[in-house]
């Protein structure tokens, strides 16, 4: 009987009002706690992804200048950028330079018609030409 007793105590106070609002809070703290966790994980995964894509990007990136390294390395790739840089040619080779007008336009001395001294410039200049 004493037994039952004790059990009976111990049933009124783990089911007591206390008990119970004390267990629900630590349910609420739990449950929050756990969301955050959530949460963390979510913006962990978005940023392994960013994180992955940028890995990427930069080992295809490597893979280019490494072939542009090697292709550097050899005679011909050594000599075209050093023509392109230096401008400069082998013996017996001639360089052509275009040089681009930008939308420059020539001018040319209006001539002066029915006077003498129109007539005396255009002849002047026509000498230099």
């Amino acid at each position: 009987m004493l037994e039952f007793q004790k059990k009976r105590k111990i049933s009124q106070k783990l089911y007591s009002g206390i008990t119970v609002i004390i267990l629900v809070f630590v349910v609420v703290f739990l449950a929050r706690a756990s969301w955050d966790v959530f949460q963390k994980q979510k913006e962990s995964e978005g940023d392994a992804k960013i994180v992955l894509e940028r890995l990427n990007d930069l080992q295809n990136k490597e893979k280019t200048l490494r072939s542009q390294i090697e292709w550097l390395n050899t005679k011909t790739g050594t000599e075209e950028v050093i023509r392109q840089k230096f401008n400069v040619a082998k013996d017996g080779e001639k360089i052509v330079v275009i040089i681009d007008s930008d939308n420059k336009e020539t001018t040319t001395p209006e001539k002066i018609e029915g006077s003498f001294l129109g007539d005396w410039l255009a002849q002047f200049t026509n000498l230099f030409r």
